[in-house]
């Protein structure tokens, strides 16, 4: 289980994200010992927080890092992340489902970074 930093900074997401992003990216450091569904929750917690951040020169700068990144291609909140990068708009579905994003801001908002 990925250990979560980002209870040490409850206002600061875009360092939540940055520290996700590092432990996502230490597994091919430490040659493959850590496990591949950990690195991914660990690059998906980043993305959501990054999302949830507040608009900003970090946040843009995480928003290129992470949209570069090969990884996240293959994680299913990329189409959201690819939509907040490209500045589409984000709506909510008719029929009040949110889907995969809605579970995203309550994951961010409980786990991540908690008040």
């Amino acid at each position: 289980m990925v250990k979560k930093p980002a209870a040490r900074y409850p206002r600061c997401v875009c360092a939540c994200a940055c520290r996700y992003y590092e432990l996502s990216s230490a597994g091919s450091r430490v040659g493959g010992k850590v496990d591949r569904e950990e690195l991914d929750q660990a690059l998906t917690l980043a993305i959501t927080c990054t999302i949830l951040a507040a608009a900003g020169p970090q946040r843009s700068r995480m928003l290129s890092t992470l949209y570069k990144d090969e990884r996240a291609e293959r994680l299913p909140v990329y189409p959201f992340l690819e939509k907040v990068y490209l500045e589409r708009i984000l709506r909510r579905r008719v029929g009040g489902g949110g889907g995969l994003l809605a579970a995203a801001v309550v994951t961010g908002r409980r786990g991540a970074c908690p008040n």
